[in-house]
This record gives C-alpha cells, sequence and structure tokens, in this order.
C-alpha cells in the first residue's frame, strides 16, 4: 500500500469513526429527551384507563374482557409487568416505552446502513423516520403506538435482509416482530398482512427461479406465524368489533383522514411562512407525488431496484388495504396516531428514489438531500418539547393546576381540603395525580359532576368556551395554553 493509499484509507476510517460516534451522540440525546419528557409530562388522557387495565388480570389483559381500545395488549403486559418489579410510579409505567427507542433507533440506523451507500442518504433516512417530534412523544406516555412502531422497523429490516440474502431465518424474524407489533398495536395488522402477501410473493418467485426445495419450509412459516397470531387476537378482535370500538376513526375518505391528519401532526405545530394547514398539506402532496412518480418512471425504465420496488409495492399494498377494510368491511380510516406505521414505509421508497436521483443526477441529488436533511432536523429542533405532548397538549398543565390550588390551601387562603372540578377531558389526568401526591390537601369531584349541580367545589379547570358561561359563580385565576384553558375559582372564596 502506497503512502495516497494510506492516506485515504486513514481519512476513510476516521469518516467512519466519527460517523459512529455521531449516531452513538445523537442517539443517546434523542434517548435522553425522551426519557425527559416521560419523567416531567403530567399523565395524559388516555394513559388513565390504559394502566387502569394493568391491574386486571393476565387472562383478563389477553381476554379482552374489558373491551377497551386502551388495551394494547404487549403494552398493557409490559406495564404490568415494569410495576410489579418496580412499583406503581407513572414513569414506571411509561418505562418500556422508552427502552423500545432504542431498538427503534439501532434498527433504523441499521436499515440504512444495509441499504444505502451513501452517508449523506443514511443521514436523510434516519432523520426523516427518527427526528419526527409526533412520533417521538409515543416513546414517552405508555401507549402501544411507540413499542409497534418499534417492532416494525425490527421486521422491516429483516424483510430487506430477506430480499437480499433469503433465508428462514431472515423470514422468521421479519413475521415475528411484525407479529408482536400487532400484539402492541391492533392497527399493525394494516401492516402484518401486506406484508404476509409480499413475503408469498417472494417465496413464490424464489421456488420459481431458484430453490423449490424451500418453498413448502417457507410457506409453513408464513401461514403457520399467521395461525398463531390469529388464535391470539381473534377474540379481542371480535370483542373490539362487537362493542363497535372503531367508531372512533373517520369516514372521509384515506388523503383526509389518514394521510393529511397524520401529515399535520408530524408538522406538531411548526409554523412555515403562515401558510394555512391546507396550502400546507397541498405542497406537501404534490412534493410527494412528484418524488413517487420519478420513482415509477426509474423503476420502468431501468433496471429494477428489488430494495425500491419491494418498498413501493409494500406500501400501496398496505394502502390498498386500508381500502378494502372501509369498503368491504365498513372498517373507519385510520387517524393520525394509529397510522403512526406509515413513516417507515413512506420514508423507505422515497430516501430509495432521492437516491437514486442522487446517483443519475449528482449536483441536483446533493442540493436537495442537504436541503431535506437541513428541513428534518430544523423541524426537529422548533417542533419538539420535553414538557409537552402534541396529541395530548391539553393535560401538559396539570402540575401547575394541582401546585397553584395546593399553594392557596398551604397558604389558608382556601380551607382544605379543596375540591375541584373539570371538563371531562381533563378528569383522567386530574384524578391520577390528585391520587397520587395531593390527596391530603385536594380532593376531585365525582366522574360526571355536573358544575350545574355541583354547589361545594371550590375550584373549576375548564377550557375557554366554558369560561364566560361560569363566570357567574367563578372567577378566573390563571390562564394556560395561551389562555385556551383555565383555572377558576369559585367567589365564595
Amino acid at each position: 500500500m502506497n503512502i495516497r493509499e494510506k492516506i485515504m484509507q486513514l481519512i476513510i476510517n476516521t469518516w467512519i469513526n466519527n460517523n459512529n460516534k455521531l449516531w452513538l451522540f445523537l442517539g443517546f440525546l434523542l434517548l435522553g429527551l425522551v426519557a425527559k419528557e416521560a419523567i416531567i409530562h403530567p399523565l395524559t388522557h388516555d394513559e388513565y384507563n390504559t394502566i387502569q387495565c394493568s391491574t386486571t388480570s393476565i387472562i383478563d389483559i389477553i381476554s379482552y374482557r374489558d373491551p377497551v381500545p386502551n388495551n394494547h395488549i404487549l403494552n398493557t403486559l409490559l406495564i404490568k409487568l415494569s410495576q410489579s418489579i418496580f412499583g406503581p410510579s407513572l414513569f414506571v409505567a411509561r418505562l418500556h416505552n422508552v427502552l423500545f427507542f432504542i431498538p427503534f433507533y439501532i434498527f433504523t440506523i441499521l436499515i440504512s446502513k444495509y441499504i444505502f451507500k451513501k452517508r449523506s442518504i443514511q443521514f436523510l433516512f434516519v432523520f426523516s423516520v427518527v427526528l419526527q417530534p409526533f412520533l417521538l412523544d409515543f416513546f414517552s406516555v405508555t401507549r402501544g403506538y411507540g413499542v409497534s412502531v418499534a417492532l416494525q422497523v425490527i421486521s422491516l429490516y429483516y424483510l430487506l435482509k430477506n430480499i437480499k440474502e433469503g433465508g428462514s431465518k431472515n423470514l422468521i424474524y421479519c413475521l415475528l416482530f411484525a407479529a408482536l407489533g400487532v400484539y402492541a398495536n391492533f392497527t399493525l395488522l394494516n401492516y402484518y398482512i401486506p406484508l404476509s402477501v409480499i413475503l408469498l410473493i417472494q417465496i413464490s418467485i424464489k421456488a420459481y427461479k431458484y430453490n423449490r426445495q424451500n418453498f413448502f419450509k417457507d410457506l409453513l412459516i408464513v401461514f403457520s406465524t399467521g395461525l398463531i397470531l390469529l388464535l391470539i387476537i381473534i377474540i379481542p378482535i371480535m370483542q373490539m368489533v362487537s362493542t363497535k370500538q372503531f367508531v372512533y376513526w373517520a369516514t372521509n375518505g384515506f388523503i383526509h383522514d389518514t394521510v393529511r391528519h397524520l401529515f399535520l401532526s408530524l408538522r406538531a405545530g411548526v409554523q412555515y411562512w403562515t401558510l394555512s394547514d391546507d396550502v400546507t398539506f397541498n405542497l406537501f402532496l404534490v412534493f410527494i407525488s412528484i418524488v413517487f412518480i420519478t420513482g415509477f418512471t426509474s423503476l420502468f425504465t431501468k433496471k429494477t431496484n428489488n430494495n425500491l420496488s419491494w418498498s413501493i409495492t409494500l406500501l400501496f399494498l398496505v394502502i390498498f388495504y386500508n381500502l378494502i377494510q372501509f369498503y368491504l368491511l365498513d372498517v373507519p380510516f385510520l387517524n393520525a396516531r394509529t397510522a403512526l406505521f406509515f413513516i417507515p414505509l413512506v420514508c423507505l421508497p422515497f430516501c430509495l428514489i432521492i437516491d437514486d436521483l442522487n446517483q443519475n443526477f449528482p449536483k441536483i441529488g446533493f442540493i436537495i438531500v442537504i436541503m431535506l436533511n437541513s428541513l428534518f432536523l430544523q423541524h426537529f429542533i422548533r417542533g419538539f418539547r420535553v414538557n409537552a405532548n402534541f396529541e395530548w397538549y391539553y393535560d401538559q398543565n396539570t402540575y401547575q393546576v394541582l401546585d397553584l390550588i395546593k399553594e392557596l390551601v398551604v397558604t389558608q387562603k382556601v380551607k382544605s381540603p379543596a375540591r375541584v372540578n373539570c371538563k371531562w377531558i381533563f378528569y383522567p389526568s386530574l384524578s391520577y395525580h390528585v391520587a397520587n401526591g395531593y390527596s391530603d390537601v385536594i380532593k376531585i369531584a365525582p366522574w360526571n359532576t355536573k358544575i350545574e349541580s355541583d354547589s361545594i367545589s371550590n375550584f373549576y379547570y375548564t377550557e375557554w368556551t366554558e369560561k364566560e358561561a361560569l363566570s357567574t359563580r367563578f372567577k378566573t385565576i390563571s390562564e394556560y395554553g395561551y389562555n385556551t384553558r383555565c383555572l377558576m375559582i369559585s367567589k365564595e372564596e
């Protein structure tokens, strides 16, 4: 090896080592932010019922005896396990979600390194999947969405390995982690079933072209995994159907209910040039359409890119499955949080298309990649807040409300114990924290106590829409969320 080759090798090794250090730094930073949000953010509305589900027996949890959609079975079982070991604190209930960020992040990087040669495209894929404030919020709360997306990303990694390398091991891991993802959140069936179709197609092609000996073995793996999954989820699914749990979703169309709502949630309240939601979404729709049309053109005019063709096929099978569900089975379209699994499904072919563009038009591709990486990075910096959760934004001030009431009691400006009533959306968070830290000085009115018939509550916590109607009996003492929420005290105090 001559001096020039040694210098080049040194530069390459330095870049790789620094690159790995950068991944480590970013990973620890994001894990710290996710953990901090899990520690400091009050209980969110839907977490209350999820934690309550975990207090029932294992048989009740896995059989969906109480058929509430808050019971994401694997997630609920992990809450039960964590709290049986470490105690019944809120952070403990959220702990496994925080920890699932680790495989989510690691396998996103593994996918990027497995299919992309250029570092800039690797960054683009990781940034587009990981630096999403809306998605990261779900690793800080005790719901099944973060767990299921993490398991889906692991499944995608083994799908890509199966496409390139084959082997029963990759096939098993791909299906296993997808099935576990379904058990963490049933909406991932929208990924699991199209994935199974993709794998059956791949098995058939390989059997026809290369090796027929493994055909029945691989076929057995796909069908046996699907059968086992069906056996463990059929009763919960029937319970959900019989009690009409799917009415919480919408029926206005896939683009409006799923794509638009997910996009606006991923926007996480970040403003761009004061553009309206409709204008911003339409611009996004035009851009993403142009990118995918470019991808289709590339597939039909050049040598097939296996990763791109299979990832686009999987994405469109998932969309087709959603449409079939609606038009044949009357299952409503997914909303923003139930559609989180679309993020890696869209980002994978998107980055493959950008990578192809970068190879064919290096100068244009370079500019686009730099702009996209900068866009995702600044969006994360502007959109992620450890003290706020975009989906359940209205619960972020629970501690402040209770601390103010406690201060008024301690200073004897209000008689102890103070009684608090509230609008229904605030009840789960307030009641949980009153029972776990404020019960010595604060009592909460029983659930669904109408303020019209409540003559003994000292405080009322509500949204601005009720403020005027309550002004004859209460006065505002503190406002939150740009004056959209307010704590009111009885005028008799």
